[in-house]
Order: structure tokens, then sequence, then C-alpha cells
């Protein structure tokens, strides 16, 4: 995909665009009728071919799809960030499909540059309650990004956090895991117990975590970030929440502050016993990419930042095609 033209950029930041709905879909499958393989969206250092949902579930070799929530403590900084560009990253391998179930402040629609007037998770929710959620609904209502992945857009306001009913969104998650072989899931940060009476605002998020396969838990680059990110490990046990934890190193400074993330690194094998498996540096190629509406894959390919969300996509799904072959010693015998 060629990058915005300033024009096209500013109005991406500014939150209006003047095509429609239906002129913005009929581009995208003209887009894709005259560049069947995927050429053009392939921008630089291993962007790879972009993929999308089919109109057919039955389509997809593995419908029972991975759902990965990314989730942090209250300040852990990047959730949403992290949430755009890892389902870039996947949408490369397999169809990806990236929903906002932030209860607190839902931003992926504006990172995006996406004009959604209705809250389509909310939608999907209403459909749930009725009795009519299928994989048609989901169609409908998300919406597919030049990058190849499949938006489902979350609240429009913050304050319709009631609108996503915990019982609803169980039946939400089964629906998108036969549309899509990755469902990445941003949510709000920080879980607090349930009121004993009355609606809980965590809801939407104790919900993802629970259903989730895999958990990216970010952690900012610095000693309060460690501490957060170690209280909140025992927030998901005492949640319940089983699901493997993969911590992801966020705004990463060099010189004495962490010299690179080393000492974030350290800090964490010891209060958790666990490495980041990806660190992600402090980069003014994400302002880029949020005044573009993009991720980094289609604004900054060879960028230290892209790479890192490159690493944490080939942690949670090697890629055979580009692991390192072994080599064979010399005068080792063939089998």
């Amino acid at each position: 995909m060629r990058t915005p033209s300033s024009r096209t950029a500013r109005a991406w930041a500014t939150g209006w665009w003047p095509w429609s709905r239906r002129c913005s879909r009929r581009a995208e499958e003209t887009a894709v009728a005259t560049d069947p393989v995927g050429r053009g969206s392939e921008l630089g250092w291993r962007a790879g071919r972009a993929t999308s949902v089919p109109d057919d579930p039955g389509d997809l070799l593995a419908p029972d799809a991975r759902l990965v929530v990314v989730w942090g403590a209250h300040g852990a900084p990047g959730r949403s960030t992290s949430a755009v560009n890892l389902a870039s990253e996947l949408a490369t391998r397999a169809p990806t499909m990236l929903v906002d179930a932030d209860s607190f402040a839902p931003s992926l629609t504006q990172a995006l540059g996406v004009v959604e007037e209705t809250a389509a998770l909310a939608a999907l929710c209403r459909a749930a309650g009725h009795g009519t959620l299928e994989a048609s609904t989901v169609r409908d209502r998300a919406r597919r990004l030049p990058s190849g992945v499949v938006l489902v857009s979350g609240l429009t306001r913050a304050d319709r956090w009631r609108e996503l009913a915990p019982d609803h969104l169980d039946l939400v998650w089964r629906t998108l895991r036969r549309c899509a072989a990755w469902v990445v899931v941003d949510v709000g940060g920080g879980l607090e117990p349930p009121p004993p009476r009355g609606a809980d605002r965590w809801a939407a998020t104790r919900s993802a975590l629970h259903a989730a396969d895999d958990v990216v838990l970010t952690v900012a680059s610095d000693p309060v970030g460690v501490r957060r990110a170690v209280q909140a490990v025992a927030e998901l046990e005492e949640a319940g929440v089983d699901a493997p934890r993969h911590l992801l190193a966020t705004r990463v400074r060099g010189g004495r502050s962490g010299s690179g993330g080393d000492a974030v690194a350290q800090a964490l094998e010891r209060f958790l016993g666990a490495s980041p498996v990806a660190r992600v540096p402090q980069d003014a190629v994400f302002d880029d990419a949020l005044l573009a509406g993009v991720s980094l894959r289609e604004v900054a390919a060879r960028s230290a930042a892209r790479r890192a969300y490159v690493a944490l996509a080939d942690h949670l799904s090697p890629d055979p095609a580009t692991a390192p072959r072994p080599r064979r010693r010399r005068g080792a015998r063939l089998a």
C-alpha cells in the first residue's frame, strides 16, 4: 500500500473522511481484484502477503481461531499500539481480526483513521442477546482495512460500557473464532474484583482474559513499570486467568535508564521468572504511523520498532519458512 499523502494524513488525523462506507468497500474490492497476490500491500522488509477474512468461514483451513488479548496494568503504555501492530503482522500469515473491547478508552478507530458511526462490538453483543449472532453478522459489522486486518470497532463513547455484557461477549468470542485464524483483542488496563452488586465495568476485560489462548502483557520499561507488571501478574492469578502470558517491554530507552532494556529484562526475570519476548523501543515512527492511521508495517517497515512486533508474532506463530535452518556439522552422516 502506498504511503498516504499529507492531505490524506491530515484527513485521517482529524477524523474527517469524505467517502462513504460503500465507496470505501468498493475501492477495496477493486484493489483486490487488480492485485490478487497482494503485492500492493507489501512494503519493505518482510512485509509478506496480507490476507483477509474470507466471505465463507468454511474456506478457512483452521476455523477455530487463537484469541490473543493485549493487556497491561494501569499506566502500562502501548496496549492499543501493540494490538494494532501485532494484528498487522499476524495478518501477513493468516486471516486476522482486531477487536476493540476497551470499556474505558476505546481508540482503535481513531488510531487507524476509520470513521465509524456505530459500535460494531456492541452490535454483536445485541445480536448475541437476541439469538441472531452468526458469522454473517460479523461480516456485515466488521470492516476490512488495507493492511488485511478486519476491524471490529469498539464503543463510540466510554459511557456505553454497560452494552458489553459478559454473557453476550462469551458468545461473541466463540463466533469470532469461526471467522478468522487469529483474533487480537485490545482491552482496558488493570483488573479490579467485580463489585458485590451492580454492573462491572471490567466485565469486558475479564471476559476476554478468560477466553484468551494467549495474553500479551505490556510492561513499561522503568522501575515503576516492573513493579506494576508484578502486581498485574498477581491480579491475573487471583482472577483465575490461566492463559500463557507473554511479556512485551514497551518504551525501551537506552543509556542509564535501562541499557536498551537489559535492566528491565533482568528485573522481570528475577521477580517473575520470565523475560520479555520482545522489546519495543521508544521511537518517533509511532507518531508517523498514528498520523497516517496505519501500522508500522505500512509506514516504517524497516524500523526497529516494527521488528519488535515481528518478533512477537514469530513467538506466537512461528513461521517455518523464515526459521533458520540447522547447520550440518562437517563430516556428519545423513540418516
